[in-house]
């Protein structure tokens, strides 16, 4: 085989040898990009997973706030109906708070 052709099939040979390194880089890099906006992607998703908890939770906090809120104006308003003061009071108020589940707000 001359020697030509020996040097024409190794230029080929390297040719394809920095075709296929050119596409591996191309292909890993690309695999990288993917992996971090899928990596985006999920973060994106856990913040909006953590903000829709979040949501929820104050949806609960305002709705036990309006009802503890409801039921001690609904003890007041009786309290003063009665007349009631000093120990008859604190008494009144921590059986309304007992019978609606707010024992967290009695008084001790």
């Amino acid at each position: 085989m001359p020697k030509t052709t020996y040097l024409m099939f190794f230029f080929v040979l390297k040719a394809t040898y920095l075709m296929f390194l050119t596409t591996n880089i191309c292909v890993c890099g690309f695999l990288f990009v993917s992996l971090q906006y899928i990596k985006k992607q999920e973060d994106m998703k856990n913040v909006a997973s953590k903000l829709k908890e979040i949501e929820r939770r104050s949806l609960e906090l305002n709705k036990q706030i309006n009802e503890e809120g409801r039921v001690y104006a609904a003890e007041l308003r009786d309290r003063q109906a009665k007349g009631l003061t000093g120990d008859a009071a604190i008494l009144h108020y921590n059986e309304w708070m007992q019978r609606n589940d707010m024992e967290h707000l009695m008084l001790k």
